[in-house]
């Protein structure tokens, strides 16, 4: 075989380059949108990869006429990245008013409002990168097809590599330089791509130590960073700290009275100092533990100031920065608390399920992953401590005449939907009491045992103090007769009706529409459909493994990252051996894949050695992996080099229907219902692909 062309070469080395910015741009913009609008972070990654996809797809339609002006779209792309995150800083101009009070719950009350101002808003800022960037992808594939048409597995392969590259080494480096670094890195390392490799790895070496050195992160983000919404206001607030964590951007205040705030993305979310300011229920209700006392959603470590009689402490906190910070530069606020305790970042699920160790209270200080700007999200990953499984777990780490303890706002979790899933035989009561922490708000204490000696002690304890005894209402404990408890297959804690899925269905039909458009335009269509079916099972799956695994390895991005590695470099080999695999074999194939992938998901081994979890991660995903990767260079090689273009804009598109499909899916059918239809996609394609 000769050696390839150098228009094929330098094809398949831009592909890998754009692969790894295109998905720095993505993971960037999520954490963005996030930030920026009144969007939950599970409608901020729907709407970012319903664009992304949608318009890169555009821009593959376009690569065609446009494939002799790469330099230029080039140069525009990289500086298009950073225009966009300016555009999306605009968002913070909209009246606070707006801007937090949108939730998924009240969208429809709130239009024409906040969503109709920031969804186009959103759609303008990301539209012209995602475009240019669907014009080089699909210039890329043209070149190699029509030069080197061998060379296709490689292209694929590598472009699976590279997003694998830039999504893990964004979701690795965000905490250590900021976004605005990382956009500047990825939007003048775009510019240049058009380079020969030895100088384009020389610019990246210049560029990433100059971004290093200035940190315009620090300039940039105070410049077009919105306004901190903290509890008390005035002149005697100071800005004692921020950076963004893998979980959210991270701000710490100085509230002029002893007490420290925590702020999710511009959002005070707790505090910690003096006792004598604490939420007066909980401080007298701690001072009475005794014994072994585990803490899980610790936050600023405000509650376990209290806990002065504990035998032992260990505190759980999602948040990774949360803990750097308090055991470092700000740890005078919280009494050094989190160098005396045992401190775990951790998702705590993830530790409920890998330790052994049992305690005498165990208390969910309202842990919930709601970094976005808005409080409640129907699909919400730390929801799996409130399921059937999850509380089972808690209850099996109690030692005996242990007490499970739930605190939380009242309004924020639905207290009747955790109740429901105590196990068969719990003792359980819930308390109201008042407290003053913004303003005068209603907290829940809701206390659970094996034993009901254990509940009468704490009940006298709560109206002691001053509770009100809520689970001896009608209504409550009608509710709870109601209540359908939630499980790990279908984690809705916050799921009520189908109303909450508006911007679901909405943003579905939208993408259902253009797909059919795009499906009308070519005949025959059996490869078309293909490509379409591809993409909305490709991205199902990628979703539920992200799903099912949670934070196996201890936490959310840690686990994400090795699984998707996993994905990335299965799905490359499936692509380099895609012509070695006859056609007759894709289905036995496909569900072997599906079977291996689902059995090894859902018997996790979540006791086990790091090493052990690692390589049943790298056994599960890599299965069905290996053979989806054959899919997308066997319909290219299928088809005509001119229509790939198109068949990568019918794959978008269809990525784009897949990622909406699978929460309403969720929401019909759990998880299990989701990997079932991404199965069914892949054996439509492979029946078609039969055919074709």
């Amino acid at each position: 075989m000769s050696a390839p062309s150098p228009a094929a070469r330098r094809a398949l080395f831009r592909a890998v380059i754009y692969a790894a910015l295109g998905s720095v741009f993505q993971v960037l913009t999520v954490r963005m949108l996030s930030y920026v609008f009144p969007f939950q972070m599970i409608f901020a990654i729907s709407l970012t990869a319903a664009f992304s996809l949608l318009f890169t797809g555009v821009g593959a339609l376009l690569a065609k006429r446009l494939k002799t002006r790469t330099p230029l779209i080039m140069g525009l792309t990289g500086l298009s990245f950073f225009l966009s995150f300016v555009l999306m800083s605009l968002g913070t101009l909209l009246p606070k008013s707006v801007m937090f009070a949108v939730t998924l719950e009240n969208i429809l009350a709130l239009l024409p409002g906040g969503m109709v101002a920031s969804i186009p808003l959103a759609a303008a800022a990301v539209a012209v990168p995602l475009v240019l960037s669907g014009v080089l992808a699909g210039g890329f594939y043209l070149t190699v097809l029509e030069e080197e048409p061998p060379l296709l597995k490689w292209l694929v392969a590598g472009t699976a590599v590279g997003f694998f590259a830039g999504y893990a080494g964004t979701a690795l480096l965000i905490g250590m330089t900021g976004i605005w670094n990382l956009i500047l890195i990825a939007a003048i390392l775009a510019m240049f791509a058009f380079l020969r490799p030895p100088l384009f790895a020389i610019l990246a070496l210049i560029v990433v130590a100059a971004v290093t050195l200035t940190d315009p992160d620090a300039y940039l983000f105070k410049k077009l960073g919105r306004e901190p919404l903290t509890w008390v206001q005035g002149d005697q607030v100071t800005h004692q700290l921020g950076f963004w964590s893998p979980y959210s951007r991270l701000d710490f205040y100085d509230l002029g009275d002893g007490r420290l705030g925590g702020l999710y993305n511009g959002i005070q979310w707790w505090s910690t100092g003096d006792t004598a300011r604490d939420i007066g229920l909980r401080r007298e209700l701690y001072r009475d533990m005794t014994g072994d006392v585990l803490v899980i959603g610790s936050g600023g470590g405000y509650g376990l100031l209290s806990l002065v009689n504990a035998g032992s402490i260990t505190a759980v906190e999602l948040d990774p920065g949360v803990i750097e910070a308090l055991q470092g530069p700000l740890a005078r606020y919280n009494r050094n608390i989190y160098n005396r305790a045992e401190v775990h970042a951790q998702d705590g699920r993830a530790f409920l399920d890998a330790t052994d160790r049992k305690f005498d209270i165990i208390i969910y200080e309202a842990p919930e992953f709601v970094f976005a700007n808005s409080e409640k999200s129907f699909v919400s990953m730390e929801n799996h401590l409130y399921t059937v499984e999850g509380i089972a777990q808690a209850f099996d780490r109690l030692k005996p005449g242990g007490a499970f303890i739930v605190f939380h706002t009242y309004g924020l979790i639905p207290t009747e939907r955790f109740v429901a899933a105590y196990p068969d035989g719990a003792q359980w009561a819930v308390f109201k009491a008042e407290a003053e922490v913004i303003r005068k708000v209603q907290v829940v204490f809701a206390v659970a045992a094996r034993e009901t000696a254990v509940v009468e002690k704490w009940r006298d304890l709560f109206l002691r103090n001053g509770a009100r005894e809520l689970s001896l209402t009608p209504e409550f404990t009608a509710a709870v007769r109601q209540a359908a408890p939630v499980t790990d297959d279908r984690p809705l804690l916050h799921f009520r009706d189908w109303r909450q899925a508006v911007p679901f269905l909405a943003t579905g039909s939208l993408i259902a529409l253009v797909l059919t458009l795009l499906l009308f335009l070519k005949r025959p269509r059996r490869l078309p459909l293909f490509f379409a079916l591809v993409g909305t099972g490709f991205i199902m799956t990628e979703l539920a493994i992200i799903n099912l695994l949670r934070s196996l390895l201890g936490g959310y991005v840690e686990t994400t990252a090795v699984a998707l590695g996993f994905f990335a470099l299965s799905t490359a080999v499936g692509a380099l051996y895609h012509d070695r695999i006859p056609a007759r074999r894709l289905i036995p194939l496909t569900l072997a894949g599906f079977a291996i992938l689902f059995l090894l998901l859902t018997h996790l081994p979540v006791a086990a050695a790091l090493p052990v979890k690692i390589l049943w991660i790298g056994v599960a995903v890599s299965a069905p992996g290996f053979i989806m990767g054959v899919f997308f260079p066997a319909g290219l090689a299928a088809g005509a080099a001119a229509e790939s273009p198109y068949f990568y804009a019918v794959d978008t598109a269809g990525t784009a229907l897949g990622f909406i499909l699978f929460y309403l899916l969720i929401l019909a059918a759990g998880f299990t219902g989701a990997v079932g239809a991404a199965l069914l996609c892949y054996l439509g394609a492979a029946y078609l692909y039969s055919r074709a």
